[in-house]
């Protein structure tokens, strides 16, 4: 019982030191950048520098509580390498996310009944600023919110209760903060989605891999027009198009598991999930 109260707190210690740096960021842009016009355009023509800022703040202080408790972020968090099957493997996990998520949402009955998802990737990918930048925080803000949710909450979860558990309370806690039940539950599902590479290759390269190629994906489509086109088959083919997606994501996962095992085996040791 003391082991799983240490391992709630320590989870609501985390959580609340999010919600601090989330809104200690936003009183400095509000309160002090605001006051310079420039740097104020500048912020919100980029706005993925807030998320960029929350990121770095809430790690560093993980990493000083995980160093308070004598562990090494970075070790637990595990960046060991992936082999190229895998990366391959991961990457398609991606993509076929890309492309159910772009034809799910794109389906009449689904855009009309929940119009959150176009909403939020509208705004998501918005480009107001420096494109340079904004490309460049597609690929970093990924590794950073792997590396608090995956890295540090998922592994405080699954070194106290069944990986099984960990895994589902993780998505719960991942969906709960998106603070809209039909972004929360998607954003739950990718959650399980994210950590799975996590636990095959026991890297968190892995779910880093997964999470960029899906939204680079999804932003790839919108700029070139792909989205349009898939959307322009109308309902019976996205329909199919969302099967396809769902089965690229289940093909490739059992690739990857299947050759993380095979891997594990030859350095003769597997813990399978």
């Amino acid at each position: 019982m003391k082991r799983y109260l240490k391992m709630t707190g320590y989870i609501v210690l985390y959580l609340i030191l999010l919600y601090a740096v989330l809104r200690g960021v936003q009183w400095v842009v509000f309160n002090i950048c605001s006051r310079n016009k420039a740097l104020n355009d500048f912020l919100w023509s980029n706005k993925t520098l807030f998320s960029f800022s929350i990121s770095i703040i809430t790690i560093s202080l993980y990493s000083l509580i995980l160093k308070l408790r004598n562990k090494n972020l970075f070790k637990i968090c595990s960046f060991t390498k992936i082999s190229p099957k895998n990366v391959l493997g991961i990457a398609f996990m991606g993509i076929s996310m890309c492309l159910f998520t772009t034809c799910f949402t794109s389906i009449n009955f689904i855009g009309k009944t929940f119009p959150q998802f176009g909403e939020y990737m509208d705004s998501f990918f918005q480009t107001k600023g420096s494109f340079l930048i904004f490309i460049i925080m597609l690929m970093v803000l990924p590794m950073f919110e792997e590396i608090i949710f995956r890295g540090v909450i998922f592994n405080e979860l699954r070194s106290n209760i069944p990986i099984v558990a960990a895994v589902l309370i993780q998505a719960l806690i991942y969906g709960l903060l998106q603070l809209n039940p039909v972004l929360g539950t998607y954003a739950a599902i990718g959650s399980v989605i994210y950590v799975l590479p996590y636990i095959w290759t026991k890297s968190l390269w892995g779910s880093i891999l997964v999470q960029d190629s899906c939204i680079l994906g999804l932003f790839i489509f919108r700029k070139t027009g792909v989205k349009d086109i898939l959307a322009g088959t109308g309902n019976v083919g996205l329909i199919i198009l969302t099967l396809a997606g769902i089965a690229g994501i289940l093909a490739a996962g059992y690739f990857v598991r299947k050759n993380s095992a095979i891997g594990k085996l030859k350095g003769g040791f597997y813990v399978g999930f």
